[in-house]
C-alpha cells in the first residue's frame, strides 16, 4: 500500500507545474465535447481516453489538475500490477521491488502527467499482463471477462494495441503446466478475444450510426496497420534496416534517459539468466511486450516522436528488471552471507539514484531534468509546449473571478487548445479567427454578456489588426525565447456585428410569428406612421406584413446613450410623420436599461404604449425638439415642485398638443406617484388627458434626486369630434394605487389637487 501510495503522491506532486502539451489540449477539448455528447467527431483511433475523462466531469480551471489527477491514479494501477506480476512469475520481494521502481521510474512518472491515451493504454495492457498470467497458472472462466475488457479498453484508447492480441496465448504456452491446463487457458484466451471483438465492433457500429466514422473499423484497422508497415508519414520513406537503427539508437536514448543505466544493466543480465535457465519461461512472457513489441517504433519509425510512446513497455520491462534484480541478489548469497548485502546495496544505488536524481529536478526545475532532446523541444522550448499561454491563462482566470460569473472567452488566430485546457468550457469558451469575418460564435459570446479576449500568437496566428470590425484593448503581453502572446480585450464592436449582437439576445423571428401578426394588423391600418424596429434584425416580419418597418441599426455595442442621439439625429426630420412608433423586442434583453425608449423620449413626446406578448410599440409624436419653458413654480403635498412647462405655439398635425413638464423636489420621495394632465374645456369638461408614471414609467418619482430637474415630455391627443374654442390644461399628481391625489399647496391658479399651467385657443 506505502508504494501505491507513493506512487500517486509522485505523479500528483511533481507533474502539476508543467506547461500544457498541445496533445494534453486537444484530448482536455475531447473531453469537453465528450461531456456535451458529442462522443465520436474524432480520431477514432484515439478515442477512449477522452470519452473516460468527460465521465469525470472536467468543465472549468480544475480541468487540467482533474485531468492529471486521473492520470496519475491510472499509473498507480499500473504500479500495483507490477507488484503482482513479480510476486505470480517469482516472489513477493521481486513483485515490492517491481512497483517500488514503477513508482519512481520517470519513464512513468513523467509521461503518465497528461491528459493522453498513453496512460490509460499503458494500464489496461498491464492488466491484461496480469489476467494472461492468472489464465496461464490457474485458468478460470470469469478471466475472459477482464482478458476481453482490457483488450478492448486498450485497443479502443489507441489501436497499436493490437498486437497485444497474442499475450495471452503466450502465456498460456509459456507458463501453462500440462496440456490440460494449457487447452483450458487458450479457449479461456479465445473467448476473452471474441468479447474484445464484440465490444469493439458494438463501439464502431454506434459510431457508425451516429455519424462519428466515415470508414468501418476494419477498414480503420488496415489503415493503421498499413501505416506502420509501410510508414508513409513524412520522413519515412527511408529503407526498413536504416528505420530500425535510427529506432534502436533512439529507443536506447531514451531508456538511458527515463530509465537509468542501472535498469538497463539489469534487462542485460536477464540474457545470462536465461542462458543460465533461471525463469526462463517467465522471463521470455516479459519480454515479449517489454522488448520485441518494441520494434513497432524502431519501424513505424518514431525518433521524431515523444518517448511517451515507450510507455506501454514499461511495466513488463520492469518487472523484468525486478526478476532479475531479485535473481543477482539470490546468487550473491550463495557467496556468504556479507556478499550479498553489500553487491544489494551497490546494485540499489545504481538502480534508484538515476531515478530520483530525475524526479528531484523535475521537482525543483521541470525545465532542467535531464530529458531527451525531442521532449525537451516538444514540452518545453517548442510550439507544443505553449510557452506563455500558461501565464495568460492565469490572468484570464483572474478576469474570470473578477467578473463574478461571466464567462471569459477567447477569440485567436492561432491555436487555442492551451487556452481550452487551462480554463475549461465552464470558464471559456474559444473560436478561430481567420481573418475574414468574425466566427459565429462571437456574436453569441457578446450577446450573453461574456467578456471576449482577443489571442494574438507570434508564432501563426493573425495579428490583432486584421480584426477591424471591432476595439481592441492591449491588456498583457507575454513571451520566451520561441513566441509572444499578446491578449487583448474586445471592448467594442460595429456595424452589423453589433446589430446582429443585439439581434442574439433575443428570441429568434420564428418564435415571435403570433407577437408579430399581431402587431402587424395594427400597424398596417396606420400607414403614415413610422415604425422603428429594434433589434435591427427583426424588422423583416413587419415588411412582408405591409407594414412600411425601418430597423433601428444602431451599428455600435455595447449600447450608449450617444449611439441612440446620434441615430436620431440621423433622422429626416422634415418628412418625419407626425406619430412614430417604436417596436422593441423583448427589450429586457435587448435594451435592459432603456436607452432607446429614454433616446426617444429626449426628442419625441410620448403618447401611449401597447404590448404585444415581447413585443412593446411605444407611439410618440413629433414636437419641438427643444421646446421654451415658462416658469410656473407651483408646489404640491410633500415638496413636489412643478417648476416649468413647455409653451405650446402650434399643435403638430391636426390633433396632437405636445408638451413637456419640469419637476424637482428639495427632499427623497418614497412613493411612486403618477401624473395626470386633463385638458377640459371651458366649462372644466375632460376632453383628453395623459395619466402615467414620468418618462413614460423610466423617471419614477423614488429614484428623483434632490434638487435635479426632471423633464418629461408626453403628448395630448385631441378626440376626432373637438371643437375649436378656449380650453385649459391642469397638471396634479395622484397615488396610483388608491386615487387619491396630492393637495396643491401654492400656485398661481390652482384647483385643490390640480394646477392650471395654461389657457389656449384651439382652432
Amino acid at each position: 500500500m506505502m508504494i501505491l501510495l507513493l506512487a500517486f503522491i509522485l505523479r500528483l506532486w511533481l507533474n502539476m507545474s508543467l506547461p500544457v502539451f498541445w496533445d494534453e489540449g486537444l484530448h482536455l477539448s475531447r473531453a469537453y465535447a465528450a461531456e456535451r455528447g458529442q462522443f465520436f467527431y474524432w480520431n477514432i483511433r484515439k478515442w477512449l481516453y477522452p470519452v473516460f475523462l468527460s465521465l469525470f466531469n472536467p468543465g472549468g480551471i480544475e480541468s487540467l489538475w482533474l485531468a492529471r489527477t486521473l492520470s496519475a491514479l491510472l499509473g498507480t494501477l499500473a504500479a500495483g500490477c507490477c507488484i503482482r506480476l513479480g510476486r505470480e512469475l517469482h516472489s513477493d520481494s521481486a513483485g515490492l521491488l517491481a512497483g517500488l521502481i514503477y513508482a519512481v521510474l520517470p519513464l512513468a512518472v513523467f509521461h503518465e502527467r497528461q491528459a493522453l491515451s498513453d496512460p490509460l493504454l499503458a494500464t489496461m495492457l498491464a492488466v491484461m499482463l496480469v489476467c494472461s498470467v492468472w489464465v496461464a497458472r490457474k485458468p478460470r472462466w470469469w478471466q475472459a471477462l477482464i482478458l476481453g475488457g482490457s483488450f478492448a479498453a486498450a485497443y479502443l484508447t489507441k489501436i497499436s494495441a493490437l498486437p497485444y492480441a497474442a499475450i495471452p496465448f503466450a502465456a498460456v504456452m509459456l507458463l501453462g503446466k500440462g496440456w490440460r491446463s494449457r487447452f483450458t487457458g487458450i479457449v479461456i484466451s479465445v473467448m476473452g478475444l471474441l468479447a474484445a471483438i464484440v465490444i469493439i465492433a458494438w463501439t464502431y457500429t454506434y459510431v457508425l450510426q451516429h455519424g462519428g466514422l466515415q470508414t468501418s473499423a476494419w477498414e480503420v484497422t488496415q489503415q493503421k496497420i498499413g501505416e506502420l508497415a509501410t510508414s508513409n508519414k513524412q520522413g519515412n520513406s527511408l529503407p526498413i534496416d536504416v528505420r530500425i537503427a535510427g529506432g534502436t539508437n533512439y529507443i536506447v536514448t531514451a531508456l538511458l534517459t527515463y530509465a537509468g543505466p542501472g535498469i538497463i544493466l539489469l534487462l542485460l543480465l536477464c540474457i545470462v539468466w536465461l542462458i543460465r535457465g533461471i525463469e526462463r519461461r517467465e522471463m521470455i512472457f516479459l519480454a515479449i511486450p517489454g522488448v520485441v513489441f518494441l520494434l513497432g517504433p524502431m519501424i513505424a519509425q518514431k525518433p521524431v516522436d515523444a518517448s511517451r510512446y515507450l510507455l506501454p513497455n514499461a511495466v513488463s520491462l520492469v518487472a523484468l528488471a525486478a526478476i532479475s534484480f531479485a535473481i543477482m541478489r539470490e546468487w550473491f548469497q550463495s557467496f556468504g552471507p556479507v556478499r550479498a548485502p553489500i553487491v544489494t546495496a551497490v546494485l540499489a544505488v545504481l538502480v534508484f539514484l538515476p531515478l530520483l536524481s530525475f524526479d528531484g529536478l523535475l521537482l525543483i526545475d521541470p525545465a532542467r531534468a535531464p530529458m531527451t532532446q525531442i521532449d525537451k523541444s516538444q514540452y518545453f522550448n517548442n510550439t507544443p509546449a505553449g510557452g506563455p499561454y500558461a501565464l495568460a491563462a492565469d490572468y484570464l482566470a483572474q478576469q474570470w473571478r473578477a467578473s463574478e460569473g461571466r464567462k471569459v472567452d477567447v477569440l485567436s488566430g492561432g491555436s487555442t487548445n492551451w487556452i481550452q485546457a487551462y480554463m475549461g468550457p465552464r470558464v471559456t469558451e474559444t473560436a478561430q479567427f481567420e481573418g475574414k469575418t468574425p466566427p459565429d460564435e462571437l456574436v453569441a459570446w457578446l450577446a450573453h454578456g461574456d467578456r471576449v479576449f482577443f489571442v494574438e500568437d507570434s508564432v501563426d496566428g493573425l495579428p490583432a489588426r486584421k480584426f477591424e470590425e471591432g476595439k481592441l484593448n492591449l491588456r498583457k503581453t507575454y513571451q520566451d525565447n520561441f513566441r509572444t502572446i499578446k491578449l487583448y480585450e474586445l471592448t467594442e464592436v460595429h456595424g452589423s456585428l453589433a446589430d446582429a449582437v443585439y439581434g442574439n439576445r433575443v428570441p429568434d423571428v420564428g418564435h415571435l410569428a403570433n407577437d408579430f401578426a399581431a402587431v402587424g394588423q395594427e400597424l398596417s391600418q396606420l400607414p403614415e406612421q413610422a415604425v422603428y424596429v429594434f433589434p435591427a434584425t427583426h424588422a423583416q416580419p413587419l415588411v412582408d406584413q405591409g407594414v412600411d418597418a425601418k430597423p433601428l441599426a444602431i451599428g455600435e455595442w455595447p449600447l450608449e446613450e450617444t449611439h441612440v442621439n446620434q441615430f436620431i439625429a440621423g433622422l429626416n426630420q422634415d418628412s418625419e410623420p407626425s406619430f412614430i412608433n417604436l417596436l422593441l423586442i423583448d427589450e429586457n434583453n435587448a435594451d435592459p436599461n432603456r436607452l432607446i425608449q429614454q433616446g426617444f423620449q429626449q426628442h419625441y413626446y410620448r403618447v401611449g404604449e401597447g404590448w404585444y406578448g415581447l413585443l412593446h410599440r411605444i407611439t410618440f409624436a413629433a414636437g419641438p425638439e427643444t421646446p421654451t419653458f415658462i416658469s410656473i413654480s407651483a408646489k404640491y403635498e410633500g415638496g413636489i415642485e412643478l417648476v416649468a412647462y413647455s409653451e405650446v405655439d402650434q399643435l403638430v398635425g391636426s390633433n396632437v398638443i405636445p408638451l413637456a413638464l419640469q419637476w424637482r423636489t428639495p427632499v427623497p420621495i418614497k412613493d411612486s406617484f403618477s401624473i395626470f394632465v386633463h385638458l377640459v374645456d371651458s366649462s372644466g369638461n375632460l376632453v383628453t388627458q395623459y395619466d402615467g408614471v414620468p418618462g413614460g414609467g423610466l423617471l419614477p418619482m423614488t429614484v428623483w434626486k434632490p434638487g435635479e430637474l426632471i423633464t418629461d415630455r408626453f403628448a395630448l391627443i385631441l378626440p376626432p369630434d373637438f371643437a375649436p374654442g378656449e380650453y385649459s390644461i391642469r397638471v396634479g399628481i395622484y397615488n396610483p394605487a388608491s386615487g387619491l391625489r396630492l393637495r396643491v399647496l401654492s400656485a398661481a391658479e390652482s384647483g385643490g389637487d390640480y394646477v392650471t399651467i395654461m389657457h389656449l385657443t384651439l382652432p
